[in-house]
């Protein structure tokens, strides 16, 4: 989760190349994220195996439920950890796909996945009767098919982009077609390249911040589970059938995210072009434009909150029984079914207003934004753990 910077950042640079059809600068941009990737998800493989029962300890607490669990966490921490690799180069890949509008890769990919998962989910777990590890190989396996299809389809949607016309960098017009020993001259033999330094610090530059973003977003939710440990197994496993139900129901916010990102910014990049006409006319249609767009991404946002925070209801208040058997479960997870609708509301319009914040640079805001309030909630969870040991799990979803 916190490596989402480097999905954003080759959606944004693969969208932008593909847009003014420079096929070899969007290739080049893509072998190096590869690259990036690569090398980023060998180190989590490191680091989860070698710290992972410290980082596992962090997040379970100190209560009877985190003991209870450490020991299984550990294992499919240590598992998934070893597929960082593949799992960060299917996040660029897609990424890369859907700069480059190939939505269908994608949704390919996901089928791809999902079938190997169930299928090696039932294998690993049922008759092999390996538990959690099992789940993690099964899980692990699954994204690595994943990743090697996504890396297949960027290579062909590449080649798609280079039969067409190649920009010129001479203007806004689009050039002839160059020479094809002058493409195959420049353009990189293969999608995994040693970036330059210069590289390094441009992706770095956009990436870095996006990464402090991604990390206090995923830590404020990360910290809840030693919270809610404090209350018991049955909080904690209540806790986390109503976290896993509020994710599935926010992805939908990456779609929206994924949808600004990918026609903003040619609105803005026309807007930039007549700004520098110095046409008031032109200037004044060309904001209303891009604020048009800014609108109906928002009211699309917001129904799809709306929309959501109805359905939510569905598996959390009616049937929580497809997630345990265990009757005191059932009942906190019913007990908590408004409060995660509420909570589901609000968070697609967000993630839209943040696309927009992105797509105008104002990384600075954001990253701020989601510092304090990572800040602001790790603070007022502990003191409330200790002047409050039943604040209650009800109350934390509340915060």
């Amino acid at each position: 989760h916190t490596h989402t910077h480097t999905h954003t950042h080759t959606h944004t640079r693969t969208h932008v190349r593909a847009h003014n059809h420079d096929s070899v600068a969007a290739r080049r941009s893509v072998a190096c994220a590869f690259s990036i990737s690569i090398f980023m998800g060998l180190g989590m493989s490191v680091g989860l195996y070698v710290f992972g029962e410290t980082l596992v300890g962090l997040f379970a607490g100190s209560g009877e439920a985190a003991r209870v669990t450490l020991s299984r966490s550990l294992s499919y921490v240590r598992i998934r950890g070893a597929g960082s690799a593949p799992t960060l180069l299917a996040m660029v890949a897609q990424a890369a796909c859907i700069g480059a509008k190939d939505a269908d890769s994608p949704l390919r990919a996901i089928g791809i996945v999902s079938c190997f998962n169930i299928f090696l989910d039932w294998l690993f777990v049922g008759p092999w009767g390996k538990g959690v590890a099992g789940a993690a190989w099964a899980t692990t396996i699954a994204q690595t098919l994943g990743a090697i299809y996504l890396y297949a389809a960027v290579v062909q949607t590449l080649d798609k982009l280079e039969a067409e016309r190649t920009y010129d960098g001479r203007d806004i017009l689009f050039g002839k077609k160059k020479g094809k020993e002058e493409e195959q001259e420049k353009k990189p033999k293969s999608l995994l390249v040693i970036p330059t330094v210069d590289e390094l610090v441009k992706f770095f530059q956009f990436a870095g911040p996006m990464f402090v973003i991604s990390l206090a977003r995923g830590v404020s939710w990360n910290i809840t589970t030693p919270a809610a440990a404090m209350a018991g197994t049955v909080a904690l496993a209540a806790h986390q059938v109503v976290l896993n139900v509020f994710f599935f129901f926010t992805i939908a916010g990456e779609a929206v995210f994924q949808t600004a990102q990918a026609f903003m910014p040619e609105f803005q990049q026309h807007q930039e072009r007549v700004k520098a006409t110095g046409d008031k006319e032109l200037v004044k249609e060309a904001n209303e434009r891009v604020q048009k767009l800014a609108k109906k991404i928002l009211i699309i946002a917001t129904l799809i909150g709306s929309l959501q925070m109805v359905m939510s209801m569905v598996p959390s208040y009616l049937t929580p029984q497809i997630f345990t058997n265990d009757a005191d479960i059932q009942s906190q997870v019913r007990s908590l079914s408004k409060i995660l609708a509420l909570s589901i509301f609000p968070h697609c319009t967000t993630i839209a207003i943040e696309a927009l914040l992105l797509n105008s640079k104002d990384i600075e805001f954001l990253g701020t934004a989601h510092i304090l309030v990572c800040v602001g909630w790790a603070i007022f969870l502990k003191w409330q753990s200790r002047t409050s040991p039943d604040f209650g799990l009800i109350n934390m979803w509340k915060g």
